[in-house]
């Protein structure tokens, strides 16, 4: 069995190489025969992969054919088709080596993991930051409460303007309905935060969610590129220890978390609907 770092024979050769690029793309007879060279014995698969690899180097449309005819070489060779390199996405917590750490992580994965993937292929370690959740997920939303409310009957309609007007800063006599401010209502220390955010401002979720969607991207991802599935749990620990990260970073930083949203619907009234 060939090493990968070896050089199988003349075909490995870059000037070899891109003749016999240059010969798949082409419409004719050569294309033809070229390919039948490659699914002879004559080349080795470890070429093969190699072929498919610096055909990413050419231009439309002479990419898109040449890979196509390679791969269903490979696929006649019962040799696996190499699939588009997919980066790990996850949201990130909130210390601000956790995009370094998961890099290095993964690059140990992938290292460890050599004997595994396909040649030439190895996975990315690069890692894609994804969209955490946002406010209006998860509070009181106008556009939920609507579809709650039967607006038919207006008269019907619950109303939690006395309980706004017992919790603002400046309270007013007046019986219309209210519309105000988070900053205009009396809240504590800690829950200040939310007078500067919005409904698509994005928050820290909880412990349990967060790693059901990132172990469950993990996998995923792992079986995209062909790894070991048990690699899923040595990342769960290693996901536990920068939870503790996060945390200490929550304490002394405060953000957006998904306790802070849950302690201010517990201050709201129930039927407050919010913009």
């Amino acid at each position: 069995m060939k090493e990968v770092g070896s050089v199988p024979s003349q075909h490995s050769h870059q000037q070899n190489a891109w003749q016999l690029l240059y010969s798949l793309s082409l419409f004719t007879r050569v294309s033809y025969e070229t390919c039948q060279r490659i699914r002879s014995g004559e080349f080795d698969t470890l070429e093969v992969y190699a072929l498919y690899r610096l055909a990413a180097h050419m231009e439309e449309p002479g990419r898109s054919r040449v890979r196509s005819l390679i791969s269903k070489a490979l696929q006649f060779r019962n040799a696996t088709v190499p699939k588009k390199n997919l980066p790990f996405s996850l949201p990130f917590l909130a210390h601000s080596d956790f995009k370094q750490q998961v890099q290095l992580s993964l690059r140990q994965v992938v290292i460890r993991s050599k004997e595994l993937a396909i040649p030439f292929f190895l996975p990315t370690h690069r890692i894609r930051e994804a969209a955490h959740l946002t406010l209006r997920q998860f509070l009181h939303n106008h556009r939920k409460v609507e579809r709650r409310w039967m607006t038919s009957n207006i008269d019907s309609l619950p109303c939690c303007c006395e309980e706004l007007r017992k919790m603002m800063t400046c309270p007013t006599s007046e019986l219309q309905h209210l519309a105000v401010n988070l900053e205009d209502l009396r809240l504590l220390a800690k829950l200040k935060l939310f007078q500067n955010v919005h409904a698509n401002s994005t928050y820290f979720a909880a412990k349990p969610p967060y790693f059901e969607l990132t172990i469950g991207a993990f996998r995923r991802w792992l079986k995209h590129h062909g790894l070991r599935a048990e690699l899923a749990e040595d990342f769960s620990q290693f996901l536990s220890q920068q939870w503790k990260q996060h945390l200490d970073e929550l304490e002394s930083t405060p953000r957006l978390s998904f306790h802070l949203v849950q302690h201010l619907l517990r201050v709201l009234p129930r039927d407050l609907g919010i913009r």
